[in-house]
């Protein structure tokens, strides 16, 4: 499918441009709403260099590489270099088989128990990274998800300290993939299924919430999507002080990702389950919409879209999406959490969504946008 002249194009144009360090975040989103503002609808190359922010050969460069079907993603720092060392090791009674994945302060394994012919995953988590002596805090909460059976709950099997590093087993589905992983190849779901894993992401939420657990750091990278399509809320209670907090004068302990984290949090109130929600909100709108409501790739940079900025409409992207969904993801992104449903009202809110779409048929006119067809 060509990108060509489409919204697609312009807001994957933009991310390049963020990811190379041309705009900044503020600039993509001032861009992104200027364009909804004008009578006759501007082209975002366009727009940039009325602006002097990107120069010609520049946006040249970007649209052959968007063209290429190629993207960009920030490397991040990882603290173990050889993850490696570890396979064919034992640790919390997994045989570690092979390295899953890789991501700052976690090193996840798929491995096994001694005669149990399931896969399990083994996460392994650097001390270092719980930090201002939040250890026992961490760890009931983790600890309390282990009481959560529900279908759209990855299951935690065990909870341990090692010598270096915090180790949590879950149950590991085979074949399946991060919704991270899915959104690098395909950039906006079809309609119907970004409801349907957006329904079931808050309805794992709705079981966390109801044994007392915040999951903390909800984003794609969390989500689990297996080969039968059942989607799983995993490593609820696992999060981190992101990067750059403490630079910019955020006050308190503040743990999150910059993309998806609430403005209450930014603030130094402690994750509780509206905040959850508001991170589901920016992950549905990037299932419906292709885009994230904030851009940036700091927390510099998208600490203030949280706190300030109103939130990027879909409807401003695309304009012909039912007026229930784009109510329902804005609901979410309320910027005060006392504004915002709780995950048991947005799983109603969008079960009557899907209703109206399923009866009018709008479904069929948002399919998925992939770049390689």
């Amino acid at each position: 499918m060509s990108t060509k002249g489409t919204q697609e194009h312009d807001l994957w144009l933009g991310r390049l441009a963020l990811a190379r360090g041309l705009i900044t975040g503020p600039q993509l989103t001032e861009a992104l709403l200027l364009q909804s503002r004008t009578g006759m609808r501007k082209p975002l190359d366009a727009l940039l260099a009325d602006k002097g922010w990107v120069d010609a050969d520049s946006l040249e460069s970007l649209k052959e590489q968007l063209a290429g079907g190629q993207t960009s993603k920030a490397s991040s720092p990882h603290l173990d270099p050889e993850p490696e060392r570890r396979l064919s090791s034992i640790y919390l009674k997994v045989l570690c088989d092979s390295v899953l994945d890789q991501q700052p302060f976690i090193v996840s394994y798929v491995g096994r128990y001694p005669r149990d012919p399931e896969p399990v995953c083994l996460h392994l988590i650097d001390k270092q990274a719980i930090r201002h002596g939040l250890w026992m805090d961490f760890l009931e909460a983790v600890r309390a998800s282990q009481s959560v059976d529900h279908p759209n709950v990855v299951r935690v099997l065990d909870v341990d300290t090692l010598d270096d590093a915090f180790g949590i087993v879950t149950r590991q589905p085979k074949g399946a993939i991060t919704l991270e992983s899915l959104l690098q190849r395909v950039r906006r779901l079809k309609l119907s299924e970004a409801l349907r894993i957006t329904r079931e992401i808050a309805r794992g939420l709705t079981a966390l919430h109801a044994a007392k657990v915040n999951h903390r750091d909800l984003r794609p990278a969390r989500i689990l999507l297996s080969p039968k399509g059942n989607v799983l809320v995993s490593l609820a209670g696992v999060t981190f002080s992101p990067e750059g907090a403490e630079q910019f004068g955020f006050k308190g302990s503040i743990f999150g990702s910059p993309h998806w984290i609430a403005p209450e949090c930014l603030k130094g109130s402690p994750p509780d389950p509206k905040s959850d929600v508001y991170a589901l909100g920016v992950i549905a709108h990037e299932l419906v919409t292709g885009v994230r409501p904030f851009e940036g790739e700091t927390l510099a940079e998208l600490g203030p879209q949280h706190l300030e900025q109103p939130v990027l409409d879909p409807r401003t992207i695309m304009s012909a999406l039912p007026r229930e969904i784009t109510d329902a993801i804005v609901w979410m992104l309320s910027k005060s959490p006392g504004d915002r449903p709780t995950s048991e009202q947005v799983v109603e809110a969008l079960g009557h969504a899907e209703g109206s779409i399923q009866r009018t048929g709008h479904t069929q006119k948002f399919q998925a946008f992939d770049p390689d067809e």
